[in-house]
């Protein structure tokens, strides 16, 4: 199942191998505008020409022939009405984001987004910031990567946020 909570492992992994210090993620819900906008941003190298990277044959790594994080997400996307933006600053950042209509069936599930920020929790050294909005309500979950001590208590963290900004309106929320 391709859900959101893979869509951010997937461009979370894209940016450590970008050589990312940070990386910003921010779900908001619009429902007075029917979205739902991910955006995720980072401070790694950055890209000359970021319209490349949605073509699913390009990739800089030397391990594959094939990148298709980027690509499923504007996909995804584009499938439910929504759009799909990316722009990068080369040896500076990158930023995507992707805005799905709420209510359209064909946008995917939440997942299980608090697992992926364990997972994220227990990785590589790198500073996360995550904020969770509801129309003009927001709220932000900040953590350091490596963390094997901290990481239940961000993954459980993670689970109150999500159902507290959440909860009334993905009814498809997991645990």
């Amino acid at each position: 199942m391709y859900d959101f909570s893979f869509i951010l492992l997937d461009l979370a992994m894209n940016s450590v191998m970008a050589g990312a210090t940070a990386i910003g993620f921010c779900l908001k819900a619009d429902t007075d505008q029917d979205c739902f906008c991910v955006q995720i941003s980072d401070n790694g190298k950055g890209m000359n020409d970021p319209q490349a990277a949605v073509n699913p044959f390009f990739t800089t790594s030397k391990h594959k022939h094939i990148g298709l994080g980027l690509p499923l997400f504007r996909y995804a996307a584009l499938r439910t009405g929504g759009t799909f933006h990316i722009s990068s600053t080369p040896e500076f950042s990158t930023v995507v984001e992707g805005n799905f209509l709420l209510s359209s069936l064909e946008r995917p599930p939440l997942g299980d987004l608090a697992k992926t920020v364990f997972v994220l929790s227990t990785g590589n050294k790198i500073q996360y910031q995550i904020i969770f909005a509801v129309n003009s309500q927001s709220k932000t979950l900040r953590f350091t990567g490596g963390n094997w001590s901290e990481a239940e208590s961000i993954q459980k963290q993670t689970e109150e946020l999500i159902m507290k900004m959440f909860g009334g309106i993905l009814s498809e929320i997991t645990f």
